[in-house]
């Protein structure tokens, strides 16, 4: 049997590509006053969840996180490196500035588009990636995959 080299990058690129329209991430339950809450309120608030579950199944952050700021801190631990809006790739990170009061995150597929949580549909969406200039970004976030 011949033996199979598992290709990171492009397992990594096509998670992100084929996980628009899923549902997977609506639901992450804790234990709030020993009282079980759906963390992500129904996937409202799946963004962070999203991404880190990804980074996380190819070993690229430390842990699982349901806030922007947990999900940017342990990229900024984890060897991901800030880099220029201009020089944006595929399967870079962006996290975009707040908006009533929430930060998002998500992922860059390429040729403008984005992926990430919408808390509408509560789906994971492919959308533009600065919502038709409608959202700045606050930072790209690179790694060496």
């Amino acid at each position: 049997m011949e033996k199979a080299t598992i290709l990171k990058k492009e397992n990594y690129l096509s998670l992100i590509k084929n996980s628009a329209g899923s549902q997977a991430w609506r639901d992450a339950y804790g234990l709030i006053n020993n009282s079980k809450k759906n963390l992500t309120q129904k996937g409202d608030l799946s963004c962070a969840y999203f991404v880190s579950s990804i980074l996380k199944i190819f070993d690229l952050i430390k842990n699982l996180h349901l806030t922007v700021d947990g999900a940017a801190n342990d990229l900024k631990n984890s060897g991901w490196k800030k880099i220029s809006q201009k020089k944006i790739a595929a399967g870079d990170v962006i996290v975009w500035q707040k908006k009533n009061n929430h930060q998002h995150i998500g992922f860059y597929l390429g040729r403008d588009r984005a992926v990430s949580n919408d808390s509408k549909t509560r789906k994971i969406k492919s959308h533009h990636y600065t919502f038709g200039s409608r959202r700045k970004i606050e930072t790209v976030w690179r790694h060496k995959i």
